[in-house]
């Protein structure tokens, strides 16, 4: 959120995506997931940015 918030003022256009990490035997795997599902504070970035 730091980031998000240090950055916002300079954000023209953005994509959202909804991406959840889960551990799997070989590392990590990062799917997509319905928007809002996944980051905790979704509104909260929308509205800032």
């Amino acid at each position: 959120m730091d980031v998000i918030e240090a950055l916002a003022s300079y954000v023209k256009a953005a994509h959202i995506k909804d991406i959840r990490l889960r551990p799997y035997e070989d590392g990590f795997e990062m799917p997509e997931v319905p928007l809002g599902t996944a980051f905790p504070d979704l509104p909260r970035i929308v509205s800032l940015l």
